[in-house]
């Protein structure tokens, strides 16, 4: 079996496996917070692959998880409560539309922050705060906001302008989330909403961190990396080829990878070690 499509079935099959793990909704599991982010992320991804026109049986059975688990879950007070929740809420809301549900979209809560401007005042990292931007837009509340996107996106390129053998790990993770957003998750063409000049720069950088974090060994930016070497159309063969054999390399026999080179301190369990690499490379794979 070719790299790649070990590497993108043996992950699926993990991660529907160990959908249990995501669950959050119990109040009294001390790790609650935690599954909270995981199951967001997830969320996230799922959308992505659907809108796509992903499909398989392990894709099926973790959509099918979401779409049950959290129909008694109070998103909307949550939102309410907490602005910044609004963002889970909007990943939420374009999940249940890749997956056929009926939601009309924008979500009150989210349009009521919007209407009130309360996301105005988040204080966010300049790429989130772009991510923030394309996802409102996503939801439909972007009208009368072209120019906020636009300031929005050259704040986030403005913090990428320096040479990346100077690129902490954050910054790698921004220049990532930063082209998911751009390219709508590989919905979009990049040319449609940025200038020539910024895409230049953005298909140098990810050229340049990805063949960094293939020589680090560094498997969980690598997978976001080579899923925006696909999203700006680069021509990387080798690159993406040598990424995927690590990764195989790397895969153990239960279809994981590793996140981190070695486990975080006080982390409790394998799942929270394992799943999102294992998750960006499902989502790399697809």
């Amino acid at each position: 079996m070719e790299p790649r499509t070990r590497v993108g079935e043996g992950c699926w099959n993990w991660l529907a496996s160990n959908r249990a793990a995501f669950e959050p909704f119990r109040e009294d599991d001390p790790l609650r917070s935690k599954r909270l982010l995981a199951y967001g992320e997830l969320t996230g991804i799922l959308g992505n692959c659907l809108r796509r026109g992903a499909r398989g049986d392990a894709l099926g059975a973790l959509t099918a998880f979401v779409r049950a688990g959290d129909a008694g879950y109070d998103w909307e007070a949550q939102a309410i409560r907490s602005p910044a929740f609004a963002v889970a809420l909007a990943v939420r809301a374009r999940f249940r539309i890749a997956a056929g549900l009926a939601d009309a979209m924008p979500p009150p809560a989210l349009a009521r922050h919007v209407a009130l401007r309360t996301l105005d005042a988040l204080e966010l990292a300049p790429y989130r705060a772009f991510e923030l931007e394309h996802l409102l837009a996503a939801c439909g509340l972007g009208s009368g906001r072209r120019t906020r996107f636009d300031r929005r996106l050259r704040d986030a390129l403005a913090i990428l302008a320096k040479p990346p053998s100077s690129f902490t790990n954050h910054d790698r993770y921004a220049l990532t989330h930063l082209v998911f957003a751009l390219c709508d998750d590989g919905t979009r063409r990049a040319e449609a909403v940025a200038a020539r000049p910024a895409l230049a720069r953005l298909r140098w950088l990810v050229a340049v961190c990805g063949r960094m974090a293939l020589l680090e060994r560094d498997l969980d930016v690598l997978a976001e990396l080579v899923s925006c070497v696909r999203y700006l159309e680069l021509d990387e063969p080798w690159l993406v080829e040598a990424a995927f054999a690590l990764a195989a390399a790397s895969q153990d026999a239960d279809g994981s990878l590793p996140t981190f080179a070695e486990p975080p301190p006080g982390d409790a369990g394998r799942f929270f070690e394992r799943y999102h690499a294992t998750l960006m490379w499902a989502h790399a794979a697809t």
